[in-house]
């Protein structure tokens, strides 16, 4: 099981209403680039707040070659 993207609600500060869920690549967010996401979709950042929900995960099967990669990196 992997970690395909972390979801985030968009929070009026104010209200505490949500406005919109938005999925992040994992590894992606920080407080300052969380307010450029929040503005490249439009959200003023001074009113608006990404809170984390929960992380998408997708279920996978290791291929042979990816299963003896990491089991030479667990040994």
């Amino acid at each position: 099981t992997i970690t395909k993207c972390h979801v985030h609600e968009v929070v009026n500060k104010e209200t505490k209403e949500v406005a919109d869920e938005i999925e992040l690549p994992k590894n992606t967010y920080s407080p300052k680039a969380g307010k450029k996401v929040l503005e490249e979709r439009g959200f003023d950042s001074d009113k608006y707040i990404l809170v984390y929900k929960k992380p998408v995960q997708e279920k996978r099967e290791l291929s042979e070659e990816d299963f003896i990669k990491y089991s030479k990196v667990v040994e």
